[in-house]
């Protein structure tokens, strides 16, 4: 499968997700009408507008809870080994130690960081074959992220 069918499955994924959305929005207004519409005539307008607002409100503060749940950064409780070093690897902290120096140096240097990327980009969107090996040499490791990332969603319940 080339880049170009991938990038059209990518989009009809990502619209077909919109329209998910849209249609949920509507159908949640719409359960707010009917709500709005049946409390009316027994407790007045006001009344029903309140209750059909507080009800959206609820549905709200529901949902933001369940994202907020989703995507908090879980506490890993890992006691130290036996020899009383760190649980984590030499690796994940001089992982870690380079993340820090290259954000720091970003954040040094965020002019030449923007004039690097829009010219990485232009090379890039100007050549095919440089765009094809490009992705070819980082998919592997988009796709180990992705199933880590789907794996950390998976195991929260």
């Amino acid at each position: 499968m080339n880049l170009r069918a991938k990038a059209a499955g990518a989009l009809a994924v990502n619209m077909l997700f919109w329209m998910l959305m849209l249609l949920a929005t509507a159908a949640v207004l719409a359960l707010i009408g009917a709500l709005y519409l049946a409390l009316a005539p027994l407790i007045g307008q006001p009344g029903a507008i309140a209750i059909a607002g507080a009800t959206l409100l609820l549905m709200v503060a529901i949902v933001g809870g369940l994202v907020y749940r989703a995507v908090r950064p879980r506490i890993n409780s890992a006691a130290p080994s036996a020899d009383g070093s760190d649980a984590r690897s030499d690796e994940d902290r001089d992982r870690s130690a380079l993340g820090d120096m290259a954000v720091d140096w970003t954040r040094d240097h965020t002019g030449g960081v923007m004039v690097a990327a829009l010219a990485a980009g232009v090379v890039v969107a100007a050549s095919p074959g440089l765009r094809g090996a490009l992705f070819r040499a980082v998919e592997p490791s988009l796709r180990e992220q992705a199933a880590r990332t789907i794996d950390r969603f998976a195991d929260r319940s």
